[in-house]
């Protein structure tokens, strides 16, 4: 009888060492994965933030567009006329007359009444 050694692929079950070599590669996967999920969500967090912070910077700046304009505060003047009567608000960087009233009585009179101590210098 001749013999000869031949290949074949059978089933083989595990010794007790190969299982906790196994359980250890495992364990050791499964804290990669972990790992890198919560490097996953603290990046994406990040980004999350410059995305949003980018978006209300476009929604500002297409309403800037949109409407042509915004409310800035602006020097001006307010001018009395006491011939007209009349009490308006000037822009100092226009020129621009933004608002114009007919004065009260009660201001007229108290113009009047600041003019005449300025003139008798009381």
């Amino acid at each position: 009888m001749s013999k000869q050694l031949v290949i074949r692929n059978l089933k083989c079950e595990f010794t007790v060492d190969e299982m906790r070599k196994f359980a250890l590669e495992m364990a050791q996967a499964i804290h990669v994965r972990d790992s890198a999920t919560d490097d996953l969500k603290a990046v994406k967090s990040q980004y999350d933030s410059k995305i949003k912070g980018a978006e209300a910077a476009m929604k500002e700046a297409g309403t800037k567009l949109r409407t042509g304009y915004e409310y800035r505060n602006v020097e001006c003047e307010l001018e009395e006329d006491h011939i007209k009567g009349t009490l308006q608000i000037v822009r100092l960087d226009t020129g621009e007359i933004v608002e114009q009233v007919k004065m009260s009585g009660k201001h007229q009179l108290s113009v009047i009444v600041e003019d005449e101590i300025t003139e008798n210098g009381n």
